[in-house]
């Protein structure tokens, strides 16, 4: 039996395809018979196209995550609560839902004609979805004048949890820690974003640190890592220790 988790959404995407790069992140994670939908990207337009060209509809989600209130991980909600036939949970921080203002919003809302589509589910402890899929209580964080609280998700694989994060704010050792105290074993693999910014290499640096210090053997970057941090990320873990992984790409990992 395995998990697999595939980018629907990212700023890189497979050439050649008819998949859209744009800002944002989601992931489709499957196992256990059900299919979790981690962050929307922030184009509406955009997740729909991609959503048809990888054959994902609305109806075969069992559930929408979403991490944290940066738009750019929910912006695109309504794309899923236009083509739902029933409602859906949408789990999040309870700090990270607002509502939408003249100008801009304040944190997550489900559009008004769509809004009876949409069932809030506030995120505060860990939460089982399945035997083997998981989120995390929202972890605090400070980022320039930001403060927050976001949540990542863990599949229990064979060989240790694996987790998966839009941008990993709190940072690596947090994150970490967290998932280590509630599994009780190393993480073996970490998928997503790293937010570095422009060019931040000593924050790289030492999310490679906890990388390097437990011996991870899967790491796979994308979304707001970029390209110049997935650059700095691969000169301290080498060049095949860490996959970018962009729209259109799946990782498979088996279960125990």
């Amino acid at each position: 039996m395995q998990a697999k988790i595939t980018v629907l959404y990212d700023e890189g995407s497979l050439p050649d395809t008819t998949l859209i790069g744009a800002k944002g992140s989601s992931f489709i994670i499957e196992a256990d018979g059900e299919r979790t939908m981690f962050g929307t990207g922030l184009r509406t337009r955009y997740l729909q196209t991609n959503m048809s060209a990888m054959d994902v509809s609305a109806d075969d989600l069992d559930r929408v995550v979403i991490s944290h209130m940066d738009k750019d991980e929910w912006g695109a909600v309504g794309a899923v609560l236009k083509d739902r036939t029933k409602p859906i949970a949408v789990y999040a921080p309870s700090d990270a839902w607002g509502e939408k203002k003249s100008f801009g919003c304040t944190g997550i809302y489900f559009p008004e004609e769509y809004k009876d589509r949409g069932i809030r589910q506030d995120i505060e402890g860990w939460i089982k979805f399945s035997e083997h899929v998981y989120v995390s209580p929202p972890i605090p964080y400070t980022s320039g004048r930001k403060v927050g609280r976001e949540c990542v998700m863990v599949v229990r694989g064979s060989l240790g949890p694996i987790i998966i994060s839009h941008c990993c704010h709190p940072g690596m050792e947090a994150v970490f820690d967290a998932v280590e105290k509630k599994f009780e074993c190393t993480p073996i693999g970490y998928i997503g974003g790293l937010h570095v910014g422009r060019k931040n290499d000593p924050l790289v640096d030492s999310a490679c640190k906890v990388l390097m210090d437990n011996k991870v053997p899967y790491v796979y970057l994308n979304h707001c890592a970029g390209p110049t941090g997935i650059g700095r990320a691969r000169f301290n873990l080498g060049l095949e220790g860490v996959h970018d992984f962009y729209a259109g790409e799946s990782a498979q990992f088996d279960l125990l």
